[in-house]
């Protein structure tokens, strides 16, 4: 089995590798870890396309101290689908995924400023 080819990031501030998983490799039942100290990487996975695999994906962000915190794709999914049941269809999950990775975008980010005339979330 060779290892999947790396990508560029071709972001200037970036020094940041990824990785693309051929599909035949990854099969029900397997985890996809995404580790990295930068938590800019669940906003990355928020992005991943609702499949079989969104089940065990899994953002790892080591904290120090010998420490790490796990974030799983599909309870933060389901713990956002939960919260907005009552106002949208089974369908939408994916919109309200990729709405809020663009609002905590436009919040700012290690690679981008806050949107100027924006408060934030305070106007929420």
């Amino acid at each position: 089995l060779n290892p999947p080819p790396q990508i560029n990031t071709n972001h200037p501030k970036s020094n940041n590798k990824k990785r693309s998983l051929p599909a035949k490799i990854i099969q029900p039942g397997h985890s996809v870890a995404i580790m990295g100290g930068d938590s800019d990487l669940v906003l990355e996975a928020l992005i991943i396309s609702p499949s079989y695999i969104t089940h065990n994906v899994f953002c790892i962000l080591p904290d120090g101290n010998k420490k790490s915190y796990a974030i799983s794709l599909w309870e933060t999914t389901r713990t956002l689908f939960n919260f907005l049941k009552p106002h949208l269809k089974d369908q939408d999950i994916m919109r309200v995924r990729t709405d809020l990775v663009l609002l905590l975008i436009m919040n700012g980010n290690d690679y981008l400023p806050k949107l100027r005339g924006s408060s934030g979330f305070n106007k929420l």
